[in-house]
C-alpha cells in the first residue's frame, strides 16, 4: 500500500448525521428528566444560559418512574384548576399525588418510594409538603415548556411485593421485598402514548428529545445491560416512527459505543463516558440540533465568560481595568442583543 492509500483510510465510524425536524434554540425553556446522563447534557444547557430545571426530584433511571413523575405533574395542574385555592386542593387530592402506602422511615427520616432520597422529612407531613411543593414549582414551569428532554437508563425496574408497585428508588429496603423484572416494548411506549394525549390538553407545542443513556448498569452484568439498552433503543425507535414532528432522537448512545468506541473515552470507573466524550457528545448536539443564531449565542457567550472568569495578577493596571471596561460593554451589548423585551 502506498503512503497515499494509507493516509485516506478511516479508522472510526462515525454517526451519520441527523436532519431533525425541530432545533432547540436559547430562548426555549428545557425540562429535563431521567437518568445521570441527562444532568451532564442538562448542565451543558445550563452554562449557555438556556432555562433549564434538570431532575428536580432526583436521578431517575427507568421509564416507568419517569412517566409516572409527569403523570403527577399533569394530575396537579388538571385538578388544581378546578380548584378554589392551594388548600381546597391539597385537601382533596394530595394523597392521590403522594401514594400513603409508599412512605418509608429510615434512620429516623421518612423518605417515599416514589421519590429520590434527596426528598426526605422528620415526619411524613413535612416530607408530603416539600414534594407538593417541588410538584407545583414544576407543574407551572411545564405549561410554559417548549422541550422535554428525557434520558432513559435502564429497563430493569424493581416491584415492591407487598405494596405491587414500580418503584422509582428502593431506599435500601432489601432486595428480598421486591422483584425484579424488565420492562416491555409496549409498556413503554404506551407511557409516552398517555403522556401525549394528556399533555396537548397543557401544552401542545411540547416537543420531546429523547436519549439513550451511554452509561452502562454494569451491576444488571453487562450482558443483561445491553438487554436493556436494547429494549430501550427499540422503544424510542417506534415512538420516534410514530410521532417524527413530535420526537427527535439524539444518539448518544451510539456516539460513544460505536464512534468513540474506545475505554479511553470512559471515566476510571469504565462506567461512565469521561470528560472528553462528554465534551463530544455535546458538539455533536450543538451541531446538528441547535440553531445557528443558538450556536452563534453560545460562542459570544462563552467568550464573555472566559473574560469574566479571567484573575489578573495585577487587577489594579491601567491594562486590566480596559479590559474590564470592554468585557462589560461585551457584556451590556449581549444582554441587549439576546434578551431584549
Amino acid at each position: 500500500m502506498g503512503v497515499r492509500g494509507f493516509f485516506t483510510m478511516n479508522f472510526r465510524t462515525e454517526i451519520e448525521k441527523p436532519k431533525p425536524t425541530f432545533l432547540l434554540n436559547y430562548q426555549h425553556k428545557i425540562l429535563a428528566l431521567g437518568s445521570c446522563f441527562v444532568d451532564t447534557i442538562g448542565k451543558k444547557l445550563q452554562s449557555c444560559r438556556f432555562k433549564t430545571e434538570i431532575n428536580p426530584f432526583g436521578t431517575i433511571f427507568n421509564p416507568h418512574s419517569i412517566f409516572k413523575i409527569l403523570d403527577k405533574i399533569i394530575f396537579f395542574l388538571e385538578n388544581k384548576k378546578n380548584a378554589h385555592n392551594s388548600a381546597d386542593f391539597l385537601g382533596e387530592n394530595w394523597e392521590k399525588i403522594i401514594e400513603q402506602n409508599a412512605f418509608v422511615e429510615k434512620n429516623g427520616f421518612w423518605v417515599h418510594l416514589d421519590f429520590h432520597s434527596d426528598f426526605f422529612g422528620e415526619t411524613k407531613e413535612i416530607l408530603a409538603q416539600k414534594i407538593i411543593l417541588k410538584i407545583e414549582e414544576i407543574a407551572n414551569f411545564l405549561k410554559t415548556t417548549n422541550v422535554l428532554l428525557l434520558t432513559l437508563g435502564t429497563a430493569w425496574v424493581y416491584e415492591h411485593k407487598f405494596l405491587q408497585k414500580i418503584v422509582s428508588n428502593c431506599h435500601h429496603i432489601p432486595q428480598k421485598d421486591f422483584d425484579k423484572y424488565l420492562l416491555q416494548i409496549p409498556q413503554i411506549t404506551q407511557y409516552f402514548d398517555v403522556f401525549f394525549e394528556k399533555i396537548k390538553n397543557i401544552n401542545p407545542n411540547i416537543h420531546t428529545f429523547l436519549t439513550l443513556s451511554p452509561v452502562r448498569h454494569q451491576k444488571d452484568s453487562l450482558v443483561l445491560n445491553q438487554v436493556s439498552k436494547s429494549i430501550l433503543r427499540c422503544a424510542v425507535y417506534e415512538l420516534c416512527e410514530k410521532y417524527p414532528q413530535n420526537i427527535t432522537y439524539i444518539p448518544a448512545y451510539e456516539i460513544l459505543l460505536d464512534d468513540l468506541r474506545d475505554y479511553r473515552f470512559y471515566a476510571e470507573d469504565l462506567i461512565h463516558p469521561s470528560t472528553t466524550a462528554e465534551n463530544y457528545i455535546w458538539d455533536y448536539v450543538k451541531t446538528y440540533f441547535l440553531d445557528k443564531k443558538t450556536n452563534d449565542f453560545i460562542q459570544e457567550w462563552q467568550e464573555i465568560q472566559k473574560n469574566l472568569s479571567h484573575k489578573p495578577r495585577n487587577p489594579e493596571t491601567e491594562s486590566h481595568q480596559n479590559f474590564v471596561k470592554i468585557t462589560q460593554e461585551k457584556l451590556k451589548k449581549f444582554e441587549r442583543n439576546y434578551f431584549k423585551e
